[in-house]
């Protein structure tokens, strides 16, 4: 298995939350600002998890919680 460094990791995980924002903000329009908080300060797993929720959730709090 290859090395991955600590800046290979957080950048993937930016990528992750890039994607996520741009379908949570395309699906439920512009994000307030506790919703970019949460985004900005996620771990990679909470992350995979919002991604899990994104197509089932009514809105954004079923993705995100509060």
């Amino acid at each position: 298995m290859p090395y991955v460094t600590s800046f290979e990791r957080h950048a993937e995980k930016r990528g992750q939350a890039a994607v996520l924002r741009r379908l949570l903000t395309q699906r439920f329009g512009p994000l307030p600002d506790w919703a970019e908080a949460r985004l900005d300060n996620s771990t990679r797993d909470e992350l995979l998890q919002w991604t899990d929720r994104f197509l089932d959730a009514a809105d954004l709090e079923g993705v995100l919680g509060r």
